[in-house]
């Protein structure tokens, strides 16, 4: 996971999207009014801010999975905690955060194995679905004008405005992801970034990282500009975030060039 700057897009699309959601959004009342199409209609250039990727573990999201789930990071209709138990206010089932049914900074691009319930291999459970876990119930948002739960509440990371890196930590050397705070480990479980067939593709995405740190210092030692150049290239994707599995490319590279700096 990495964060993205949420930079809304500018076209005329966009902007006759953002009307109409917002007056769809004015007049709704609870999450059984909520038009699907909507929401989704806007799902591609939500993908592209996220580079083509899922929000939450980075994987490329595929044509065949249909671009992948558009996603309410607090969920529109029902919600659950961590565990998948309802989240109960003044003895009623929490009504949803259906007021934020459009707003785009509530959607996230989502592949299916985060999104979606289900099991890993150990039988925990996985997949975020309607789970919006967060420290203090009294401070739970349930109605339109209630001030939402600021991150420090909140027990899953938000890449819009938070830095994922403040609370997971990947290890180039395995592709496992490791949390080093309550909200990290959280994240961790309730979206099953621990997955073996994930890990295995941060570790091949670090690995060819660290090869392109490599050739990027063999063209510096060699003066090959031009190898250089393209190397540094792909050392940037790397750096904005364009490429699956940027998090662990990113630390292949640092601790690439810490090795590189200890061998002068």
């Amino acid at each position: 996971m990495i964060k993205v700057d949420p930079i809304e897009p500018d076209d005329s699309e966009w902007k006759e999207w953002r009307k109409t959601a917002k007056a769809a959004c004015d007049k709704i009342k609870a999450a059984d009014r909520i038009d699907e199409t909507l929401y989704k209609k806007m799902r591609g250039a939500i993908l592209k801010l996220f580079h083509g990727k899922c929000a939450y573990c980075e994987s490329h999201i595929e044509a065949d999975q249909r671009f992948g789930d558009v996603e309410h990071y607090r969920p529109k209709g029902r919600v659950t905690d961590e565990n998948y138990n309802p989240v109960v206010v003044r003895g009623k089932p929490h009504p949803g955060y259906y007021w934020l049914a459009y707003d785009w900074t509530n959607l996230f691009p989502a592949c299916k194995a985060c999104n979606q319930p289900g099991k890993d291999p150990d039988g925990t459970a996985a997949g975020k679905w309607d789970r919006f876990p967060i420290q203090n119930e009294a401070k739970r948002a349930t109605k339109r004008n209630d001030p939402l739960e600021p991150p420090s509440e909140t027990l899953l990371i938000n890449p819009y405005v938070e830095e994922p890196a403040d609370h997971l930590v990947f290890d180039p050397d395995t592709g496992e992801v490791a949390g080093t705070t309550a909200k990290g480990w959280a994240t961790i479980r309730i979206l099953g970034l621990r997955r073996e067939g994930l890990r295995v593709a941060r570790l091949r995405a670090a690995e060819a990282a660290h090869d392109v740190y490599t050739q990027y210092a063999i063209a510096l030692l060699t003066d090959n500009e031009r190898e250089r150049a393209r190397r540094k290239e792909s050392i940037e994707e790397y750096e904005r975030g364009d490429l699956p599995y940027s998090a662990v490319g990113r630390e292949a590279i640092r601790k690439a060039r810490e090795n590189a700096k200890k061998s002068l």
